[in-house]
């Protein structure tokens, strides 16, 4: 089902003349455990398309503020097809922790048409409330404008 969902959203932007990616960013860095006081430091980076994605972190569905996007880039491939990179860095505190794990989410959007997520469950350790593991989804959406 998702590469038929990724074939119809490259159908959808060729139309627009865009170029879609193929699949969701991927999220490199991140660990599955955190304690507070940690420094969180992970990187989201888009698929090929044309133009670039557009990255957006959230952290527990809540937009990151500037201050935490670090190292924002584009990179133009020989194919003519950019991928974008977005770094996020922060310290955890308690309040990141709901019911004892994290949300780091990261959104790759082209206009209108074309959005997709990748996110990861983190859990914390030496809290009141313990779990273990990591979760990975991948969530996709696409509308014309």
């Amino acid at each position: 089902m998702k590469c038929s969902l990724a074939k119809e959203a490259g159908q959808i932007g060729q139309q627009f003349g865009k170029i879609l990616p193929t699949e969701g960013p991927s999220i490199t860095g991140g660990r599955s455990k955190y304690r507070i006081g940690d420094t969180v430091y992970v990187n989201c980076t888009s698929s090929k398309s044309k133009p670039a994605a557009t990255l957006r972190w959230y952290i527990n569905d809540e937009l990151a503020t500037v201050d935490n996007e670090l190292e924002h880039s584009t990179t133009l491939h020989s194919d003519g097809l950019e991928t974008s990179s977005l770094s996020l860095k922060f310290m955890v505190n308690e309040l990141h922790f709901r019911r004892g794990n994290m949300k780091l989410k990261c959104t790759a959007t082209i206009s209108r048409v074309y959005t997709m997520s990748n996110e990861e469950l983190v859990f914390g350790t030496g809290l009141r409330q313990q779990a273990s593991g990591l979760h990975i989804t991948e969530k996709s959406s696409h509308g014309e404008t």
